[in-house]
């Protein structure tokens, strides 16, 4: 799943820059928290490798420092969302569209993230 993260990463990066490049730097800025669970797995695993290898943490801990991070990065991307729609969304039918969708999408990747993640270990 590491090239999937990277891959989810640059796609969202590259549709954020090209919103900013058209004149909608509001939109351009509201699709980059949806990249926050993707880097959180990615830390979370990279975390995991180095406290593996230092032979600190037991092996069932390591699936729960893995979910700790996924589900602390789509908290963090939640709370951004909401904010974001806050301060660039004035109509309220847009932004609450805006909050279910891409909460939506996040909640969906963290769960797909975990579930394939617990294939691989089990």
């Amino acid at each position: 799943m590491t090239t999937a993260c990277v891959a989810i990463i640059i796609v969202v990066a590259i549709s954020s820059f090209m919103c900013i490049r058209r004149g909608y730097p509001k939109l351009g800025y509201c699709i980059l928290p949806v990249a926050m669970v993707p880097l959180g797995h990615l830390i979370g695993g990279r975390l995991l490798l180095l406290l593996r290898s230092k032979s600190i943490v037991p092996e069932m801990a390591t699936m729960s420092i893995v979910t700790a991070v996924d589900v602390a990065a789509l908290v963090a991307g939640a709370a951004i969302i909401i904010a974001c729609s806050q301060s660039f969304f004035k109509r309220t039918k847009t932004r609450s569209i805006y909050c279910t969708v891409m909460i939506a999408f996040t909640a969906i990747l963290t769960l797909v993230l975990l579930i394939n993640y617990y294939g691989e270990i089990l």
